[in-house]
């Protein structure tokens, strides 16, 4: 069965703005191959964010396919990610919600974990960063996905309101998923029509909330 992960950051944020300067932390969570990318890129703090949300979503494929390690970025290494453009200030819509948010523009990579390959489709706006992950072989049309702003406060809020956008997203898509829930390692997933249960990816961010589902 196939699997989609996303990630998102407000990368604006000031807790954002500097982290490329910060030396420890990039040893931490980028390859050697990524140290250059970083160093060669024009927008620094665009391309570590960027590969940041990559790896997270990456991460997230990866616990769908049975994976229960903890979340080790250096394990994952994006390749072929240059940004070399960030985004305007007009205003569209976004594919599966009636928000109205900056104009996005998509980078495409290749990200390794374990020896495999797979594909990634990053938007870049003005205010986030959002990656989604997917086998090699996946068409983008399968994926569902949303992207939304919130004002809740605690992380319990962020949860809930993730949680409730997903399933009123799918249920424009005409896909019925009744509940959100997690497995025994806490991997999130949708209980949907016969019962069944199929994995869902879920993120937040700051003001932002997303979630893919394929």
């Amino acid at each position: 069965m196939n699997y989609v992960g996303n990630d998102i950051v407000a990368y604006t944020h000031p807790r954002c703005t500097n982290k490329w300067q910060h030396k420890a932390f990039i040893e931490k969570i980028l390859t050697q191959q990524e140290q250059q990318l970083l160093q060669n890129a024009t927008y620094k703090n665009e391309t570590l964010w960027a590969m940041w949300t990559i790896k997270e979503a990456a991460y997230k494929l990866s616990c769908f396919t049975g994976n229960r390690n903890h979340f080790s970025a250096i394990q994952y290494e994006v390749q072929e990610l240059e940004i070399d453009t960030i985004a305007n200030t007009n205003l569209i819509q976004l594919p599966t919600n009636n928000l109205q948010l900056p104009t996005n523009k998509h980078y495409e990579a290749l990200v390794q974990y374990n020896g495999t390959s797979y594909k990634t489709d990053t938007t870049l706006t003005n205010n986030y960063i959002h990656s989604l992950v997917m086998a090699l072989h996946t068409p983008y049309k399968s994926i569902k996905y949303g992207i939304a702003t919130h004002s809740f406060i605690t992380k319990n809020d962020y949860s809930l309101a993730v949680r409730n956008f997903a399933m009123q997203q799918l249920a424009i898509q005409n896909i019925h998923c009744y509940a959100i829930d997690k497995d025994a390692d806490g991997i999130p997933y949708c209980i949907v029509t016969g019962n069944k249960h199929q994995y869902i990816s879920l993120s937040h961010d700051q003001q932002f909330i997303a979630f893919a589902f394929l």
